[in-house]
């Protein structure tokens, strides 16, 4: 009887590999890249590291990277092969389901991989693909920022990338406004990027 391990694999590879690969990614282990001029699209397949031979499940993580948002940060590497860990912009696919939280794929070692793949597949195709497609545009990533999460300094980041000096000095100075310890680090930041802190623009 298979290993969990060897069933998520055939999983998969059963449609995802070849729907992956049709629009250009590469396999990397568990992983995909697609790169674009300005981003590297990720899509990552995780299981879950208390799996057993016989029980266990699987995610899927799913990221942009920028790497001149990387370049603007301040403690950030650019990376030639980024994880979605490096990502800035990511999700997990079951908050873009209808179930709108955390969601992972229960596997046994005799489940059917074809239709677990098959329900991989469709989510990746209904929810995933839209998702990473539309968020590798850094205007619409920001956007997302701006929704999800509350981070003005990598918002300010963003913006410094895309030209928007107004709104980079709006956060940047928010940033210090709602935490006056990083004054120094977001001084240093900011003159370095002639962002000009204490104006609306």
């Amino acid at each position: 009887m298979q290993h969990v391990r060897e069933i998520i694999d055939t999983i998969i590879n059963h449609r995802l590999k070849q729907l992956l690969k049709e629009e250009g990614y590469r396999k990397t282990a568990r992983t995909f890249r697609y790169r674009g001029d300005d981003f590297v699209r990720i899509v990552n397949v995780q299981a879950s590291p208390w799996n057993s031979s016989g029980d266990g499940k699987f995610t899927v993580n799913l990221g942009i990277y920028f790497p001149k948002l990387a370049e603007t940060h301040d403690f950030m590497e650019v990376k030639q092969n980024p994880t979605e860990s490096d990502c800035l912009v990511f999700e997990r696919i079951g908050f873009l389901m209808p179930i709108k939280r955390d969601f992972w794929w229960p596997v046994k070692n005799t489940s059917s991989a074809s239709k677990l793949g098959d329900e991989l597949a469709e989510s990746w195709l209904r929810y995933g693909k839209p998702w990473i497609d539309r968020h590798s545009n850094l205007r619409e990533a920001r956007r997302f920022y701006l929704d999800r999460y509350d981070f003005p300094y990598i918002v300010a980041m963003m913006s410094v990338v895309l030209g928007d000096f107004g709104m980079a000095t709006q956060m940047a100075n928010k940033v210090i406004a709602d935490h006056p310890e990083m004054f120094d680090r977001v001084s240093t930041w900011a003159r370095k990027y002639n962002v000009k802190l204490g104006s609306a623009g």
